[in-house]
């Protein structure tokens, strides 16, 4: 299965109902950093959301002292991920990944050194919701 594919079995939720388990070892990644962004005006059009976004008809009284008209002219979605030595910096947090210990496994702990395309995911543990979500094509080439 190739990198596309499995971005598509995620997206339609088919590999959460595999039979993974959880096991202790060691994965070795590149430096990377990714950046994306998307201008969402037409999403949010598409969606109905229309009249914000004409300055003839939007109504956000209040929200300024002005006698111009308020409308909102662009809505811009950026991401930004960059994993190194010292740890994942993800749009402008930190994150950190703390656990509690655990008793000893009697299963060996595996160890991966990712030195081909791969996918990531950042997912918030308490929500299920995924924070990030991308792929690196060319690891060696990741600057």
């Amino acid at each position: 299965m190739g990198l596309a594919e499995l971005a598509q079995e995620l997206a339609q939720g088919k590999l959460a109902e595999g039979n993974f388990t959880e096991r202790r070892g060691r994965i070795s990644l590149p430096r990377f950093r990714a950046e994306y962004g998307l201008e969402l005006k037409q999403a949010f059009q598409a969606l109905g959301m229309k009249q914000a976004f004409d300055s003839s008809r939007s109504n956000f009284t209040g929200i300024a002292d002005i006698t111009a008209p308020i409308y909102i002219g662009t809505i811009v979605h950026k991401t930004y991920i960059e994993v190194n030595e010292q740890g994942t910096e993800a749009a402008a947090s930190t994150l950190v990944g703390m656990r509690a210990g655990a008793a000893p496994s009697s299963i060996e702990p595996f160890e991966m050194n990712v030195n081909r395309p791969f996918l990531y995911l950042i997912e918030d543990k308490l929500s299920g919701v995924w924070l990030f979500l991308g792929t690196i094509n060319n690891p060696l080439d990741t600057q």
